[in-house]
């Protein structure tokens, strides 16, 4: 299985990023309002670093940007980043599968509901 590293250590461009994304939104149900969170895990590749090590800037690879960064700071409710170096995982064959999990019965790329989902998806393409 892929080590997962917290973003404190040095993160390079090619490497995998998960991202984890919590949202929450109102729901009403029999009109009482109730708070709905949820949290997701999106498999992305780093674009961009700080001078720090820190991940900038990731492609996400349900979408075809034309290879135009998506900025962190642009992406609402990042919680906590994990990265696995490019050397220790096939980041095309990687990305390949991220691209390839969809909402059921459709073909729209969706993130991954869990962490155990998204390393029992790319647990195969890592480097032993």
């Amino acid at each position: 299985m892929p080590t997962l590293t917290p973003v404190m250590t040095r993160a390079a461009e090619g490497d995998i990023a998960i991202l984890r994304l919590r949202s929450s939104h109102l729901a009403l149900d029999k009109d009482q309002p109730s708070l709905i969170e949820t949290t997701e895990y999106l498999v992305t590749r780093v674009t961009q670093v700080t001078r720090r090590g820190a991940v900038a800037a990731v492609e996400d690879p349900r979408f075809d940007y034309d290879g135009a960064p998506l900025r962190l700071e642009h992406v609402a409710g990042v919680e906590q980043i994990f990265v696995i170096p490019s050397a220790r995982i096939d980041v095309e064959a990687a990305l390949a599968v991220a691209r390839a999990h969809t909402l059921p019965g459709t073909t729209t790329p969706a993130p991954y509901a869990t962490l155990n989902e998204v390393r029992e998806a790319i647990n195969r393409f890592r480097h032993r």
